[in-house]
């Protein structure tokens, strides 16, 4: 039977769940197949991979128009279609590569802008903690926490954000501290940026900060507002940030604390002998995930929370209230990475998939990947992939986030970079370096796979490629 006898429902639910590149291939067979995809925007939402969509400022899928979603569907797969082709026996060069020269001039920029007249061998600044496409492929966020901005791609504009600070807590370059965290609903339009830091009060006591800092664009004009909404100062030692929508998670060691700043409602759980190595929001905001370590016999498993509308407190202060909670799912997660306790392990966690990876570089340049897949009704066995990293070292790995808060696992080369998506493990990304080798670049560098840009931090000088 062809597929043109099926009804319109089983049709959508062949497609559910394919890639965006057999959506478009389905929409230019004939003519019906064009107004099925055209006349059902869930067949888009529930795509594979329909966070390569790009859309006009402000569009989500559920709100852009159907008749130009393919447009924009091609134009995002072309980018996607260059990494995966079969014939590709190189990594992609870049399209473009230029040095953002006009940021340097900017107030904002002028801790991390080089010396005039510096040295050829005049390496620069130290790398930024932080560097960061936001969404919208507009502006990325750079720097440290004393010196935290939002600047333009094209460098227009720079912002220095204003958080409390103590240098003597200030996270070092390359490291894995989430003290940074943004997120938006509308692909750029408006982005909340939660920034986590220490300072100390009038007492001379050590107090966690959290600022919330809200950008919003119009879509007549080229340059944000950007203003701190909120201010907190936290009951609990926090080591992390996460945002999604309107709530802000903060964790530290055993204690972790939602804020909904929409309806201004704070919670805070302690967690009895254990330590939170990971946490996330899933997307319904209904669900907070915890991958945590027993004291007892180090142990991990995952724990999710509901995160219920109202609570009784059983401790309140004017600010804060304490709940007693309960994880609703407890799944132990394998560790097979113990053989290798000598090299650096980086973790992968995705609560929109569900699974939690890991990954250490073993000895001989072999990078393992391992998987888990955590759903509360089953757990798979760990799957693992091994990429030759060559001449890699332990510190030629980091991890990358993109701007639509995905997490990527890097491998640096001489002269490429290989990114591992948290999508399958042989899903891997070969990117040539502009001018065959960027010496200096380091973890330095942030990458946006459905922009196509990358930014690279290499001898004090900041350098924007486009693939």
């Amino acid at each position: 039977m062809l597929i043109e006898n099926l009804p319109v429902e089983l049709v959508l639910i062949l497609l559910r769940g394919s890639p965006i590149s057999d959506i478009l291939s389905f929409t230019r067979t004939s003519s019906y197949f064009r107004c099925i995809s055209l006349a059902n925007r869930r067949l888009w939402m529930d795509a594979f991979d329909s966070y390569r969509i790009q859309l006009p400022l402000g569009d989500t899928l559920k709100t852009t128009d159907l008749s130009l979603l393919p447009r924009n569907a091609v134009r995002s797969m072309s980018i996607a279609r260059k990494w995966r082709h079969p014939e590709l026996a190189k990594p992609i060069a870049p399209i473009r590569t230029y040095e953002a020269t006009r940021l340097y001039d900017l107030p904002a920029w002028a801790f991390w802008a080089p010396l005039k007249y510096a040295q050829p061998s005049f390496m620069g600044h130290a790398p930024p903690a932080f560097m960061n496409v936001l969404p919208g492929g507009r502006a990325f966020l750079c720097g440290s926490m004393g010196h935290l901005g939002i600047y333009d791609l094209r460098g227009r504009y720079g912002y220095e954000l204003d958080v409390p600070f103590c240098p003597r807590f200030d996270p070092p370059p390359g490291g894995s501290a989430t003290t940074v965290s943004w997120d938006s609903v509308d692909n750029g339009a408006h982005i909340t940026v939660g920034v986590l830091s220490k300072s100390f009060n009038e007492r001379r006591d050590l107090e966690s900060k959290l600022s919330v800092f809200a950008l919003d664009y119009a879509r007549t004009a080229d340059e944000p507002s950007i203003c701190r909404t909120h201010v907190f100062t936290l009951p609990i030692y926090a080591t992390a940030v996460y945002t999604k929508g309107p709530l802000v998670l903060v964790h530290g060691s055993n204690t972790f604390l939602l804020v909904n700043l929409q309806t201004k409602q704070c919670g805070c759980w302690l967690l009895q002998d254990t330590e939170i190595t990971a946490a996330e929001i899933d997307p319904a905001l209904t669900s907070i995930f915890l991958v945590v370590n027993s004291v007892a016999d180090n142990a991990r498993s995952l724990q999710i929370f509901d995160v219920p509308p109202e609570m009784e407190p059983f401790e309140q202060t004017p600010f804060w209230a304490c709940y007693e909670f309960a994880p609703r799912t407890r799944a132990v997660l394998a560790d097979p990475l113990r053989r290798y306790p000598t090299y650096p392990t980086i973790q992968l966690f995705d609560s929109e998939s569900e699974t939690f990876r890991e990954a250490t570089l073993a000895a001989g340049g072999t990078l393992l990947l391992s998987s888990t897949v955590t759903k509360p009704r089953s757990l798979a066995l760990p799957r693992r992939a091994a990429v030759n990293t060559n001449t890699c070292t332990p510190t030629d790995v980091a991890v990358l986030r993109s701007a639509h808060r995905r997490q990527m696992l890097a491998v640096f080369k001489k002269e490429e970079l290989a990114i591992l998506p948290s999508a399958p493990a042989d899903d891997v990304l070969r990117l040539a370096f502009p001018a065959g080798e960027m010496p200096g670049a380091g973890r330095a560098l942030a990458f946006d796979d459905v922009y196509g840009i990358m930014l690279v931090f290499a001898r004090g000088r900041l350098f924007v490629v486009q693939y």
